[in-house]
């Protein structure tokens, strides 16, 4: 591994599967766990985060290094394959011939990678109703096509994880994750009220069913991301008293995890991560409720308990940039998205677009320049870049007080990428950003 370049150290894990360091965000440990799943069957919690298709060719980008698999990990070149490496690609070449819970494991890491469109090109017909296993991989090809979805801009319907929580067999983790993402969803694809309705009991029930193979530390995750996603419906119905107390039931679980990781002995440590992890996306929860209930300094106060937590979690620090420019704190925020931006991806582009709106606010348009220019440096595409560069006074740029060169450049730019994609950019607009990176779970 090339130490030289910082990203490139930082993210590792998914360059070539080398071990993250201990400080290193938690998505990253995600695929260490998913990897000694997969050599020693250590039966490690899976972490939840989901990051995007994109990540992948963001992160090799960063890091400035050739050589480095992008869209299938047999295209690693041999000088940067690692022996853990080859081991993964020698299981992934001999998918067909293992049996189907080392399908699954070598399936959920190539997921972790970022890798989702070969793990679609591997999918093969299963019978969920035959057994767990069966209902684990389409479990893992649903949401591979799932997420591919998301940066295609193309529909994607719900049926095959409706099909997955009502027909895979009772007590597998399968059918919980399945009728998670049918409550999940709903809520973000149209705020179904019905819908969440109808699924949050089965979810809940699922749950239990699933206990004894789940065991007491999986069963306490699942059960934090229950009342998280089940303060939606309280939400929804405008019931904010009600919300609160179940977003505290969420929390309730997810601390009560850390003392279950005491239990571990040896692999303490590696629970305590998934502990870690598992309250990460409460706090992102609980901040939206503070939200919810126009309460900025709850909501700045656990921004900065995120953060605290997570200091090297470049999406933690965006969290926490949003709500210091809701309380007016601009320079404040304008800190937290350049080391945001310094921690690389995902969201670079959005962290240095949002620095150069805090520089623009407080009068400094040189500076808000190089931020919209290097924000269009990690994504050429980024529309709202381009637009707030046509904003800028430009005059402190161009000898004659007219248009400048940027000015020029930014608005034919914009003109070129709208012919070819419409009034905006359905990957990098900021909000769509936000909620796809943000909310998404395996």
């Amino acid at each position: 591994m090339n130490s030289a370049n910082f990203t490139a150290w930082l993210y590792r894990p998914y360059l070539d599967l080398s071990s993250p360091d201990i400080e290193a965000p938690l998505h990253t440990h995600g695929v260490e766990f998913d990897y000694l799943n997969l050599q020693y069957d250590l039966k490690l919690p899976r972490i939840q985060s989901v990051l995007m298709p994109s990540f992948r060719a963001e992160l090799v980008r960063e890091s400035r290094v050739r050589g480095y698999a992008v869209d299938d990990p047999f295209s690693m070149s041999e000088e940067k394959s690692s022996d853990r490496w080859n081991l993964f690609c020698g299981k992934l070449r001999d998918l067909p011939q293992l049996e189907k819970n080392e399908q699954a494991r070598v399936l959920w890491l190539l997921n972790k990678l970022c890798f989702y469109q070969k793990t679609s090109s591997l999918e093969f017909h299963i019978n969920i109703q035959d057994n767990a296993d069966d209902a684990e991989l389409a479990y893992i090809f649903a949401l591979a096509n799932y997420t591919l979805s998301l940066e295609r801009n193309r529909n994607y319907t719900l049926a095959k994880f409706e099909e997955i929580a009502t027909y895979a067999p009772v007590g597998s983790f399968a059918k919980v994750n399945a009728s998670y993402q049918m409550v999940v969803q709903s809520v973000k694809h149209g705020y179904k009220l019905m819908e969440v309705e109808k699924w949050l009991p089965i979810h809940y029930e699922n749950i239990l069913e699933a206990a004894d193979s789940l065991g007491e530390f999986n069963t306490t995750r699942m059960l934090s991301r229950y009342y998280r996603v089940a303060g939606f419906l309280p939400q929804m119905k405008n019931q904010f008293g009600e919300m609160t107390r179940i977003m505290q039931l969420a929390e309730d679980y997810a601390r009560k995890l850390f003392d279950l990781a005491k239990t571990k002995g040896e692999y303490e440590n590696f629970y305590e991560v998934a502990a870690r992890e598992m309250i990460y996306p409460v706090f992102e929860s609980r901040i939206k409720e503070a939200l919810a209930l126009n309460d900025y300094a709850l909501a700045e106060r656990r921004a900065r308990t995120l953060v605290g937590g997570n200091p090297n979690e470049p999406r933690a620090r965006l969290h926490l940039g949003q709500i210091l420019i809701e309380n007016g704190k601009i320079e404040e925020a304008q800190e937290e998205y350049l080391t945001a931006a310094e921690l690389g991806p995902p969201g670079s582009e959005i962290a240095l677009f949002m620095a150069g709106q805090c520089y623009q606010a407080l009068g400094n348009n040189k500076a808000a320049l190089r931020c919209f220019k290097r924000s269009l440096h990690y994504d050429p595409m980024g529309i709202s870049a381009l637009e707030a560069l046509g904003s800028l006074d430009t005059a402190l740029f161009s000898k004659d007080g007219g248009l400048s060169l940027i000015e020029k450049w930014a608005g034919e730019s914009l003109v070129s990428i709208k012919q070819n994609l419409g009034s905006h950019n359905p990957l990098r607009d900021v909000q769509t950003y936000q909620k796809r990176q943000f909310e998404q779970e395996a």
